[in-house]
């Protein structure tokens, strides 16, 4: 099919080459015309534009005393069809028959199959691939639903705690519960004294709070020996952690650290998203704000 609009495309080429030839020799000479030669020009020029509407492909073609006779001196190039095609969208309502003769690889296999077929094939993949998509996007919005519930949830435990000084085992608890998180340990400090000589708030270093404090953002990846896995019940297997800061509010000094942890060393990795964990250090230090603010506890 290529190689047969290329020869049209040549032949077209050819006219206007002659045509325009014809023309220099009318002009030099305009007595030696017959009397039909403008007709002839015209209808030449008329047919290489029905055959080739699209300008440019005879730019190349040389018009001097010492031109090269040959008007394939300028070959077409592949680029040259595919622009033309590209410009010409009704070539193949002119030439339907071209649809039913041109063979193109299946592009599964060595089997020839029609322009119309491989078309059709090409837009079943993509239709294929857009499903694949929409399956995606309907499997990771019924996940979020799951997490938004279990989040409700450990957020009405946290409100119903009437104690503050059952909240950071609350905290605990429920996240382990709720979110099948397999270890998670809490330590707060600048707590009311009545609270100093509670497990979650004794056994902090001065190091372990100036490294909450530097943390901008939970820190989510291996253990590299941090402080905070020896608070865990079993940190020989924590192999992946988050570490999220806690704050009464936005903008306060941390006053906390809450740790997680899970064999999977792909549970917690550098570069996971971490807006679901800052939710939780955010709800957790507006918690244990009672810790502090709460002047007759229970």
């Amino acid at each position: 099919f290529l190689a047969a609009l290329a020869g049209a495309l040549r032949r077209c080429s050819s006219l206007v080459w002659l045509a325009t030839r014809r023309s220099e020799r009318l002009a030099l000479h305009p007595a030696s015309a017959p009397k039909n030669g403008t007709l002839a020009i015209s209808a030449s020029l008329r047919n290489c534009q029905a055959a080739a509407p699209v300008t440019g492909l005879c730019a190349g073609q040389k018009t001097g005393d010492n031109a090269d006779m040959n008007p394939s001196e300028h070959p077409i190039t592949e680029d040259d069809i595919a622009n033309f095609l590209a410009n010409t969208p009704d070539f193949f309502e002119r030439h339907a028959e071209l649809l039913a003769t041109v063979q193109l690889s299946s592009g599964h296999g060595s089997r020839a199959v029609s322009l119309q077929e491989r078309q059709a094939g090409m837009l079943r993949e993509k239709i294929k691939g857009l499903e694949t998509r929409v399956v995606d996007m309907i499997r990771h919005g019924q996940d979020n639903v799951t997490i938004a519930d279990n989040l409700q949830r450990w957020t009405r435990k946290l409100l119903q705690t009437a104690s503050a000084r059952e909240l950071p085992g609350c905290i605990v608890e429920g996240i382990t519960s709720e979110f099948q998180v397999p270890q998670a340990a809490i330590k707060v400090w600048g707590v009311n004294g009545i609270f100093s000589s509670e497990s979650f708030a004794s056994g902090v270093s001065e190091d372990a709070e100036t490294f909450a404090v530097s943390l901008n953002a939970p820190y989510c990846g291996v253990n590299s020996g941090f402080e905070a896995v020896s608070w865990l019940p079993e940190p020989a297997l924590a192999l992946s952690i988050a570490l999220i800061p806690l704050r009464a509010a936005v903008g306060e000094p941390v006053s906390g650290l809450l740790v997680l942890a899970s064999p999977d060393p792909e549970r917690f990795h550098e570069g996971m998203g971490t807006d679901f964990l800052e939710r939780l250090g955010e709800l957790s230090g507006a918690a244990l704000s009672r810790l502090r603010a709460q002047r007759n506890p229970r």
